[in-house]
């Protein structure tokens, strides 16, 4: 048995990435091996909870979908809970990708948002990009960040299951940022736009 430090448990509607608009429910676990200035999440508090407590909870709801997320989930030892769930429910994970665990191949998508933009040190370990389903995610702040994507789209062939899966996030959704965006996507058609579908509905 293995204590987790959860931050909270709820239940909304994916609003990043491919699966927005899909019914999810949020695992968020607390803890982060990097310090982002524009971080909306408060993930320093926790309550303790077994994996069986956590899968229970889960289990009240009745999406099939499951995502960890955090803070940095991989900070955790997730093994377990993954193994609980697995009969009933598809789970996905938004990591920074600066750390690779051996449970990762068992989630049905990872998703990626690499920091280095930010965090010159925290790279994306290599191994992350051979697991079968793989979406990058982006958050873009500014022209400079767009020209770092497009060096890290030359340099890293795609290898996800559900192809060439690159999302540019505009930070908090803002319009001069999204602009820059769709530029950018339209100039390099293979790459999407993720809006914080949460954000704009307003919804958790």
């Amino acid at each position: 048995m293995f204590i987790m430090k959860v931050n909270e448990i709820f239940y909304s509607l994916a609003g990043e990435g491919i699966r927005t608009g899909q019914a999810t429910i949020f695992i968020r676990l607390a803890g982060c091996n990097l310090k982002c200035y524009f971080c909306d999440t408060s993930y320093d508090t926790y309550n303790e909870m077994t994996e069986e407590e956590l899968a229970a909870e889960v289990n009240k709801y009745p999406a099939e979908w499951v995502t960890l997320t955090g803070g940095e989930p991989t900070l955790q030892d997730c093994e377990k809970l993954i193994e609980l769930l697995k009969p009933k429910h598809k789970i996905s994970i938004e990591t920074n990708g600066t750390r690779y665990v051996p449970w990762l191949k068992e989630l049905d998508l990872v998703t990626v948002s690499p920091k280095n933009l930010f965090h010159p040190t925290a790279q994306v370990d290599e191994q992350i990009w051979n697991l079968p389903v793989v979406e990058t995610k982006f958050v873009i702040t500014c022209l400079k960040d767009l020209e770092s994507v497009l060096k890290f789209d030359r340099n890293c062939p795609d290898k996800s299951g559900f192809g060439n899966m690159l999302f540019l996030q505009p930070m908090n959704n803002d319009p001069h940022i999204t602009a820059l965006c769709v530029e950018a996507i339209k100039a390099n058609p293979r790459w999407r736009l993720s809006l914080q579908m949460h954000k704009l509905i307003n919804i958790p």
